[in-house]
């Protein structure tokens, strides 16, 4: 006979893998068909979508209620929305007003190479920068 939860040998309790808790999720509440978001159903042929398990709270809890059955372009946009962005994203290596100044210093005639030597980051950073591939958010004015 099996032992249930903390009595199993192997139990990890909250420490495991993504996976473990995607397999335990599709095993206690089956594989999504239907879109909570847009209402969108699986029809057989049409493999074109496919839907899956999206958490809401962000603790991976197991219980149904803190999870949610999405298409995969409802579940994308969920996940970008909860993105952080700017200086709160805990790859930025800076501040909003950093970020206005190199702005203000390309629209006068600043240099890349000169930017990035002063900022201590690399050529593309600034590069990407100026040319708006990131912090698009903030404007000079």
């Amino acid at each position: 006979m099996f032992k249930k939860k903390e009595l199993n040998i192997n139990w990890k309790g909250g420490a495991t893998s993504y996976e473990a808790k995607h397999q335990w999720l599709y095993n206690n509440f089956g594989r999504p068909l239907i879109c909570d978001n847009c209402k969108t159903i699986e029809i057989p042929k049409n493999k074109k979508r496919w839907f899956e398990w999206a958490n809401i709270s962000g603790k991976y809890l197991r219980e149904r209620s803190d999870w949610k059955r999405l298409c995969g372009d409802c579940h994308t946009k969920m996940d970008l929305h909860k993105m952080s962005r700017g200086e709160k994203h805990y790859k930025s290596k800076f501040t909003e007003k950093q970020i206005r100044v190199i702005k203000w210093a390309l629209c006068y005639g600043a240099s890349v190479k000169y930017l990035s030597k002063v900022f201590k980051v690399s050529y593309a950073t600034i590069y990407s920068i100026k040319n708006n591939n990131n912090w698009r958010h903030i404007s000079t004015s």
